[in-house]
């Protein structure tokens, strides 16, 4: 059999490998760029609609748990106060009500919750005097449909009512309250970070959520192009008709405000099932679009890279076809370089080097064989690594859910809401709340160590006021441990400093430091926080008497998972995580944090640049 040129082999060889790459870029682009990632942003817009109507339908039900535990003689109005209402009424069966909802519990006696419309008549009773929230002038938008309308009068309310049943078993009265969702940005930004964890890209948020009275946005995340709530805005004509008019659901991309989305809006209904609302989510597109041309682009340079290879390839054949030792050497030289999955893939025209050439590739499969499979055990440990800082944050995060619940049911019970409790209860009852304060601490550290693993930590900058806006309400919040141990805490942190930094973060660092100065401090002692200021850097020490740490130990402070226990501090809780997550903070803010043992206490200080 007559065999072809070299020049034919790497022709046709160079051929196949154009034609193979051709076919991959197709099937790249039309099947993993246009399907798979187009298909995974529809899979978690259409996810998070759901999330986000059970985060709104939860916030509803809220209100009917929390009606359900007061008792009746509880003071409607503090419990309005505490528990965020926007109004409550008790009415009986011969009062004149608006509510529809209300008149359902009259006749069918159950508790019933559901959104509705407050008219402007209804609301001057709940407000004589409107406030400025509630004010939304509608905005010209384009897209919308056509309206002369120019300002909202009425509102949409999430509204509970419960029966109060005498002990006959007639109906008494009927109690109900209700949250004013109109300028309710607290509700809509709970949707986006328990949805969306408030995710940014390019300065804007990827998750949107927006509220709608008919077709006018009334509480949104989604900003206009001075950086502001579109408050006022309209959803377009096409979307309103779908799912106003039509009573369906829309989802796809749209255009909103200032961006393109991937959409979904579902129609929100009153008691009588009449379409007053929509609730909508969305996905910023731009992501998707930036990692489509990233696919693109990095597909450019595997074809460049390739034909590259190719041309090299062909080279070395032409050269080295005529001297097999040399290409035997090349080869030994590449595998003691690393290359393990290199081979000889040209047959010798000498038997016993060709013998030789094939001892060599199984000598070089054996060896490439074991490359994978230490690579492959290195794939399975970061797999793990990340299972695990997934398992933390989504176990973490389910736990901060069901604790904002128990810690407003122990303090409701602390605080005889639900009815005059003994000395004993009172003694049971602080216990219960210190052990539910220490697990949420726990949680939030827990919840600020996987973002802080993963490299999920954002970090948005302004201007805060170190005294005021973080100090200050960081000893508010620890008012109740100080007072039990009967702690004073001194704030000589010179007033007005001003630095440029991410004021939750702060107010993480802040409360760490200052629960572990009341935690190790002595009883009766004082804490003593002081700034000092110079051209380009603030430096902040708290201070506290106590047990000096050696300065072997404090090393170990702020280690993940690091622990100083001494003598009288046995019993105090803690997981280790606090002062690491400090000091990231800290260090991300381009700061140093560092301890310093004193003769009867420790001072932990750090310093943050001005700006």
């Amino acid at each position: 059999m007559r065999k072809s040129s070299l020049k034919t082999q790497i022709f046709l060889a160079f051929s196949l490998v154009i034609v193979i790459i051709g076919l991959l870029s197709i099937i790249f682009d039309s099947y993993i760029i246009q399907n798979k990632i187009i298909q995974r942003a529809h899979r978690t817009v259409k996810k998070a609609i759901r999330n986000a109507e059970a985060i709104y339908r939860d916030e509803l039900d809220d209100i009917g748990r929390s009606l359900r535990i007061l008792g009746s003689t509880d003071d409607l109005g503090k419990a309005k106060e505490i528990l965020g209402w926007d109004y409550v009424f008790e009415v009986g069966p011969d009062d004149a009500v608006k509510s529809e909802i209300v008149k359902e519990v009259f006749l069918k006696k159950v508790g019933l919750g559901a959104s509705r419309v407050i008219c402007p008549e209804e609301l001057s009773g709940i407000y004589p005097e409107l406030p400025e929230r509630l004010r939304i002038s509608i905005k010209d938008t384009p897209r919308a449909r056509p309206s002369n309308k120019k300002v909202l009068n009425s509102v949409i309310a999430l509204e509970y009512a419960i029966p109060v049943i005498s002990e006959d078993g007639s109906l008494v009265s009927v109690r109900y309250a209700g949250k004013i969702i109109n300028r309710n940005f607290n509700l809509v930004d709970k949707i986006s970070e328990l949805v969306f964890e408030n995710e940014i890209y390019k300065d804007k948020p990827v998750g949107t959520v927006t509220i709608f009275q008919d077709d006018i946005r009334i509480a949104t995340n989604v900003l206009n192009e001075k950086g502001e709530r579109a408050v006022g805005t309209r959803v377009s004509e096409e979307v309103y008709d779908k799912v106003v008019v039509n009573g369906g659901s829309w989802r796809d991309r749209a255009f909103v405000v200032t961006d393109w989305y991937f959409t979904t809006y579902e129609p929100i209904k009153d008691i009588a099932g009449n379409i007053i609302g929509i609730l909508y989510v969305g996905i910023l597109e731009k992501p998707y679009f930036d990692l489509k041309v990233a696919f693109f682009a990095a597909f450019l340079i595997f074809v460049a890279v390739s034909m590259s290879l190719a041309l090299l390839i062909s080279y070395l054949l032409a050269h080295r076809i005529s001297k097999p030792l040399v290409n035997l050497l090349g080869a030994t030289r590449k595998i003691s370089e690393g290359d393990f999955s290199y081979k000889i893939e040209k047959e010798a025209m000498v038997s016993e080097f060709n013998e030789l050439v094939k001892s060599f590739n199984r000598m070089a499969e054996d060896i490439n064989q074991r490359e994978r499979s230490l690579k492959e055990s290195k794939e399975r440990i970061e797999t793990l690594n990340k299972m695990y800082l997934d398992l933390i944050g989504f176990v973490s995060h389910e736990l901060k859910g069901i604790l904002s619940s128990v810690v407003l049911n122990v303090y409701s019970l602390q605080k005889a809401i639900l009815g005059p409790i003994n000395e004993a209860q009172e003694k049971t009852i602080k216990s219960i709340a210190r052990n539910i304060d220490y697990l949420a601490d726990t949680v939030k550290n827990f919840l600020s160590l996987s973002r802080v693993e993963k490299g999920e930590m954002r970090i948005n900058k302004r201007e805060i006021l170190l005294k005021e806006n973080i100090f200050d309400i960081s000893n508010e919040s620890f008012l109740q441990l100080i007072e039990e141990k009967k702690m004073e805490i001194v704030n000589n942190i010179e007033p007005n400093i001003k630095i440029y930094a991410d004021s939750d973060l702060m107010h993480i660092v802040a409360n760490n430091l200052l629960s572990n100065a009341i935690k190790y401090g002595l009883p009766q002692s004082k804490i003593l926080i002081s700034s000092r200021k110079s051209d380009d850097e603030v430096g902040i020490e708290v201070y506290n008497d106590g047990q000096p740490i050696a300065k072997d130990d404090t090393g170990k402070l702020f280690k993940r998972f690091s622990r100083i226990v001494y003598s009288g501090a046995e019993k105090v809780k803690g997981t280790g995580i606090g002062l690491f997550i400090t000091k990231e903070i800290i260090e991300r803010h381009s700061g140093k944090i560092w301890v310093e043992p004193r003769l009867k206490g420790n001072a932990f200080k750090f310093t943050l640049p001005l700006k």
